[in-house]
């Protein structure tokens, strides 16, 4: 009992707790310690749920603003669809809003413009121009390009043989191709290359004016413009939103067209779709396309509004009277390219219909390699044969239809710089009496300038794939001449 008493280990122990602690327990400064690291964890733990929950909503809150700006914008490109649509399938008559500086040919007369004695609506932002309406009449070019299109079967051989000299004999141009890879769209790629290049437009008294510009138009293949009505902004309907593409598309040759591609999808349905396309001369460009800057910035307001001397033969009539300046107008003075629309293969749909195991793979891309470059070069044959001189190109196929951006971008590689030792490759290289580059690429060299115009995120993908193939080449050349 005394022993007891004097253990000061118990006595601290009864005096700290109600209960006997074992001997071999934790002690108390651990028990406190291990409380303060519990309360600590629960802080911080809160806080950090906290975050979380914070970061969450704000990226909920986000997504919810980009959608609804998304839909705003759909809604605009609908409506602007609408009125394209009213116009090409129409009289073919529109208003193009264009800015008009007050400057007058006396120096006496050349002082700033009395604002209080003209109303504010006359103006744009810029207090020493005003808005004035100029109307275009395009309907005998938009029957012109209807009546021309035409329409090349899937056994067509005048394409199918692409890797013979053309038809209509060796080219013209004797020089090298320029080849160029822009963000911009396609549209903004061929406003830059019309405006550069005039002399791709030929007039003549007895005729409407021609232009030597192909551009190629990644087709839907149920019908003209896609989903264009619906505020889409794929490829094809950019361009339909813009232009008379789809009056072109109405006509006999479109109807065909649209009818083999449902017949061949009945018949295979498997996504590849057959080589069968369009070409479509003349189709007049009546609106700038949705981007902020007007082509990267270089051409200006006064490019804009002379438009090269209006390429296309329309009835152009302006209106003296100033008109309010719209924000939402993107009519434009017309000018003309030529479009082929070909169906590129539809890799999701082939890849979605068949249960592709690990081992089969590379047999199924390589499938999808073999159908793309097929129709690919049967496109460059037809801009060929139909002598146009500049290309705008881009990553054919490489949205909703998923194709891979590298294998898009070698294949152009292959068909215009490279070549790849299949077909192509006919023995030592070199030019040929038939113009033809032999043992390279059968387009090297055919077209003066080609531009792939490939916006947004696909472009460095695009560019370093078509570069690195071009590497390719020039290593294995360097190591045959060793």
């Amino acid at each position: 009992m005394h022993n007891h008493k004097l253990n000061p280990t118990r006595r601290k122990s009864r005096s700290s707790s109600s209960a006997p602690r074992p001997a071999n327990g934790p002690s108390p400064q651990y028990d406190h310690l291990h409380a303060k690291r519990r309360q600590h964890l629960k802080k911080h733990t809160t806080h950090g749920t906290r975050s979380i929950a914070v970061a969450a909503a704000i990226a909920r809150q986000r997504r919810k603003e980009s959608f609804a700006a998304l839909q705003k914008k759909r809604e605009r490109w609908a409506k602007m669809a609408e009125e394209t649509r009213d116009i090409v399938l129409g009289d073919g008559k529109y208003v193009e809003e264009r800015r008009v500086p007050r400057v007058v040919d006396s120096p006496l007369l050349m002082t700033a413009p009395n604002t209080a004695s003209v109303p504010q609506n006359d103006f744009s932002s810029d207090i020493g121009f005003f808005t004035s309406g100029v109307s275009h009449d395009i309907y005998m070019q938009m029957q012109l390009s209807r009546q021309g299109t035409t329409f090349y079967p899937h056994y067509s051989w005048l394409l199918a043989d692409w890797h013979l000299p053309p038809s209509n004999g060796p080219r013209e141009f004797k020089g090298k191709t320029t080849i160029e890879f822009t963000r911009t769209s396609t549209l903004t790629a061929t406003y830059a290359l019309t405006v550069t290049h005039p002399d791709l437009v030929t007039t003549s008294p007895t005729s409407l004016p021609r232009t030597a510009l192909g551009v190629l138009s990644f087709a839907s293949p149920k019908k003209p413009g896609g989903g264009y009505l619906h505020g889409g902004n794929e490829q094809e309907e950019g361009l339909a939103r813009c232009s008379s593409l789809v009056s072109s598309l109405s006509g006999e040759g479109g109807k065909e067209f649209y009818q083999t591609h449902r017949k061949y999808w009945k018949e295979d349905g498997s996504g590849l779709h057959d080589h069968s396309m369009l070409y479509s001369p003349g189709v007049v460009v009546i609106r700038k396309d949705d981007e902020e800057t007007e082509v990267a910035g270089v051409l200006g307001e006064q490019s804009r509004n002379s438009r090269i001397g209006h390429p296309v033969a329309s009835t152009s009539t302006s209106i003296t009277k100033s008109i309010p300046p719209s924000s939402q107008s993107t009519f434009v003075s017309p000018y003309i390219i030529n479009v082929i629309s070909s169906v590129p293969v539809n890799a999701a749909a082939v890849r979605s219909k068949h249960t592709i195991t690990p081992s089969e793979i590379e047999f199924f891309e390589s499938g999808i390699r073999t159908a793309m470059k097929e129709r690919m070069a049967r496109i460059l044959r037809c801009f060929e044969e139909r002598g146009d001189r500049m290309l705008v190109l881009g990553a054919f196929g490489c949205g909703s239809s998923e194709n891979r951006v590298e294998s898009v971008a070698e294949i152009w590689a292959e068909l215009l710089v490279t070549g790849d030792g299949d077909r192509e490759s006919g023995g030592a290289e070199g030019e040929g009496e038939d113009g033809i580059v032999k043992g390279g690429a059968r387009f090297r060299d055919v077209f003066e300038k080609v531009v792939f115009a490939v916006p947004g995120k696909t472009f460095d993908t695009f560019k370093r794939a078509f570069e690195m193939r071009v590497f390719e080449m020039e290593l294995a050349s360097a190591a045959l001449e060793d």
